[in-house]
């Protein structure tokens, strides 16, 4: 129909009410996870406050992690409504299993990765499919993957 077919719309309304959770969640001062669509930095969060709301759909963010230029100053950058959301609750005393999907804290993020081998030592395998790296984390430095949907934590399903 004129209107586009139901996907479509459907698309819209989960826009309007991911932006409609986002104006009412992030006012200034609000901790937050910021996305990056650049090149090596898809899917990786980055832990950061709102400095103030900009216009219909944007926020002016402070990365915790992230330091401009001069290596001093926290960076800021604008970011829309699409690539902010709350952090994650914290897992208390997960086992983390193989083939669980994880987000590793790594380079000033959380990165996306599966769990391909278990506790050793204090330690949990990683692979990266991204980058194609394997690597060692304590359990600090891992969370299990969410998914913020519509408002909504959301484990992935198991093997997604």
């Amino acid at each position: 129909g004129p209107l586009g077919s139901e996907e479509d719309i459907l698309a819209r309304v989960d826009l309007e009410t991911t932006r409609a959770i986002a104006k009412q969640m992030f006012s200034s001062g609000t901790v937050v996870e910021v996305s990056s669509d650049e090149e090596g930095f898809q899917g990786c969060w980055f832990a950061a406050k709102v400095v103030e709301p900009v216009g219909e759909d944007k926020f002016l963010v402070e990365y915790r992690d992230l330091r401009e230029k001069d290596g001093i100053e926290p960076l800021k950058e604008e970011t829309d409504f699409l690539h902010i959301r709350p952090p994650p609750p914290r897992d208390e005393d997960i086992d983390f299993a193989v083939g669980d999907k994880i987000n590793a804290f790594y380079n000033d993020g959380w990165w996306v990765g599966v769990v391909i081998d278990g506790m050793k030592h204090g330690t949990v395998g990683i692979y990266f499919r991204q980058s194609q790296e394997k690597m060692r984390f304590g359990r600090q430095g891992l969370r299990l993957h969410k998914d913020w949907v519509d408002g909504t934590w959301q484990l992935p399903l198991k093997g997604g």
